[in-house]
């Protein structure tokens, strides 16, 4: 039931996309650099959570088809909070646990700087976001 409400709609492919876009599963070490990407999603989640693994799962599909334009030069990435060894990114970031109260919970990072998040999945939601953030903090990438 879940995983059919996160796959009602999905937007397809156009051309212009990036075919090097995927969703990279960070390891405990690799946070730092991905965070002070230019333009990147970070997606919190658990791995007994159901609603994570479907947003996570709609999200790899799109990004492997090709994703779309507004996907181009943008990192994709999601961390587990629940495994072992994330603990020096969740005392980097104290604002988590005041903040993220549903998962998954999806952060924009733009010029190394979080600029949005907010809980839940869809691609739409997800790309309305990152086009508003990416058009005032990184313009130079025509969006």
């Amino acid at each position: 039931m879940l995983e059919s409400l996160f796959r009602l709609v999905r937007p397809q492919p156009i051309p212009g996309a990036d075919p090097e876009a995927q969703l990279e599963h960070l390891d405990p070490n690799g946070w730092e650099g991905f965070t002070g990407s230019e333009l990147a999603v970070l997606i919190l989640c658990k791995t007994t959570c159901p609603m994570c693994h479907c947003w996570s799962e709609e999200l790899a599909e799109f990004l492997e088809q090709g994703g779309a334009e507004w996907t181009r030069g943008v990192r994709f990435a999601k961390l587990p909070l629940d495994q072992t060894g994330y603990s020096r990114f969740k005392r980097g970031n104290p604002w988590i646990q005041a903040e993220v109260k549903e998962l998954p919970y999806n952060i924009i990072y733009a010029s190394g700087e979080r600029r949005h998040g907010y809980a839940g999945g869809g691609i739409g939601r997800l790309a309305r976001r990152l086009k508003r953030i990416a058009r005032k903090h990184a313009p130079h990438l025509g969006r």
